[in-house]
């Protein structure tokens, strides 16, 4: 069986314009989701996490084999690993938040 693996690259980002002296929403948004606490209970979400494995897995050879894969927004990178096990070619996983200081 073919090896499947993952990297997830992450850089501190500032919202676009946005000054020392005043954040912008973004910043507050993106502030709600950069603790792995507030992940867990996604992760944990038994029925959510089995619709979004299924739909990766149950659609691999039509959407993923051998495509490029953008996951914006990746959090934890879980979908993202799934993307690449479901055989896409490269997988880009984005996050702005500062979850992946805890990955």
């Amino acid at each position: 069986a073919a090896s499947t693996r993952a990297s997830v690259e992450m850089a501190p980002s500032k919202s676009p314009g946005a000054s020392s002296d005043r954040p912008l929403p973004t910043d507050t948004y993106l502030s709600e989701y950069s603790k792995i606490f507030d992940h867990i209970g996604m992760l944990e979400d038994m029925q959510r996490m089995a619709a979004y494995h299924d739909a990766i897995k149950r659609n691999a050879a039509v959407h993923f084999k051998g495509k490029v894969v953008l996951d914006v927004g990746s959090g934890t990178g879980v979908l993202a690993i799934w993307a690449a096990q479901a055989g896409a070619r490269r997988v880009y996983a984005v996050e702005a938040s500062g979850v992946g200081a805890h990955i």
